[in-house]
């Protein structure tokens, strides 16, 4: 998946790369609750709060997660109501980039 993501950055697909990120990062945080509480349904927002809650994760990891998924919130409600900027697409895609590092960096994976 990481190499896809790779690929679609390289070659500017960068609604792609915002898609994979999204997939790759809220799974990752969920299968990690999941294993912990085996509950069988949970959102990405109570994924985050868990994971802070129990200390797996770092108060800036925190903030940087529901920063960037308010970013790609926003940006995927915007695509019907205008035209996207697209450096701001390449940010969201460059700031999800970084952290899913810290995220794998801070959870071991």
């Amino acid at each position: 998946m990481l190499i896809k993501l790779e690929n679609s950055i390289e070659n500017e697909f960068y609604f792609e790369s915002l898609f994979i990120l999204a997939s790759v990062i809220e799974n990752h945080t969920k299968n990690i609750m999941k294993k912990m509480t085996e509950k069988p349904r949970i959102s990405f927002e109570d994924s985050i709060e868990f994971l802070f809650e129990e200390k797996l994760i770092s108060k800036k990891l925190y903030h940087k997660l529901h920063n960037w998924k308010e970013n790609r919130n926003n940006l995927v409600h915007n695509l019907i109501l205008e035209t996207i900027d697209e450096e701001n697409l390449y940010c969201i895609v460059l700031e999800g980039k970084e952290t899913l590092n810290i995220l794998k960096e801070e959870t071991n994976v």
